[in-house]
């Protein structure tokens, strides 16, 4: 069992947006919306925050209070596209109940230009299309960053299985990676048979948000393990995937805590700062 070296992929990231920082002829800012009441995702804004302000990048919080009718968020949105000292905007998720149908009413009011996270209908577009073009997710991007460094882009062929269907990660990952000529299989922690699928997968993704739902002892040698899933069970932090590094498998695999996490707030500064020089 080895870990993947997730701090090595973050910092060779935060070099490459320091540099287009320094580059810069004015500041670059960012916007979060808050209208939410999910307590991990209060901590991942908190972190969010942090690493802005260690870049020199100013963040703006916007925190809605319960009672926030959609009107006065897309209103918000309205004026934050009309802001040219504004170059990103990011509505954190999941939001409040009553808001939770309008999601994509929410993310589709962003103007694709200002799109940090890359969640607009727009941007999903244009990768679908070219990989080149448009923003990715900050997490899709943050896997495919993992992948990247262990396959050195050669994926033609790679059997690829992804247990997640969201229109979040799963289903623009799978698009992501199979422009890029992987064979793809999408499932869900629902799915039949899946330790079946874990043994013929090259490469594996998880993001169910349960937690120790699966082992290791049906994937199979030489795989790749991204688990995107980081929850609180019983006072610590786990993963989709049993923690077992007594295995003697030839599997190489996210930690959590520290893995996917820091590389997709890596990932949205970088988005942050490409499009910043896209709206030059």
């Amino acid at each position: 069992m080895q870990l993947v070296d997730s701090k090595k992929i973050t910092e060779n990231i935060y070099a490459y947006i320091k540099e287009q920082i320094i580059a810069s002829d004015k500041p670059i800012k960012l916007a979060i919306i808050d209208a939410g009441n999910d307590a991990a995702s209060k901590k991942y804004i908190a972190l969010k925050m942090q690493k802005g302000m260690e870049l020199g990048i100013q963040v703006q919080l916007i925190n809605f209070k319960e009672d926030v009718k959609i009107e006065e968020v897309l209103s918000k949105i309205d004026e934050l596209n009309k802001d040219d000292s504004v170059n990103g905007i990011l509505v954190q998720l999941p939001l409040f109940e009553h808001l939770a149908p309008y999601k994509h009413r929410i993310l589709n009011s962003i103007n694709p230009i200002k799109d940090t996270d890359g969640l607009s209908a727009i941007n999903f577009g244009l990768y679908s299309q070219d990989i080149l073009n448009g923003i990715l997710p900050a997490t899709v991007d943050a896997c495919l960053e993992v992948v990247k460094e262990y396959y050195k882009n050669d994926f033609n062929g790679s059997n690829v299985l992804i247990v997640n269907n969201s229109d979040l990660i799963g289903k623009p990952l799978a698009t992501v990676f199979a422009t890029l000529n992987a064979t793809v299989t999408i499932a869900n922690e629902f799915t039949k048979n899946l330790e079946d699928l874990f043994s013929t997968a090259d490469i594996i993704v998880t993001a169910t948000g349960k937690g120790e739902l699966f082992d290791f002892d049906s994937v199979q040698d030489g795989s790749l393990v991204v688990d995107v899933t980081s929850i609180k069970k019983d006072d610590k932090v786990v993963g989709d995937f049993k923690d077992r590094k007594d295995n003697n498998k030839d599997i190489t695999y996210t930690p959590v805590p520290g893995g996917i996490g820091p590389i997709t707030v890596a990932c949205l500064y970088r988005n942050l700062v490409n499009l910043s020089k896209l709206q030059k």
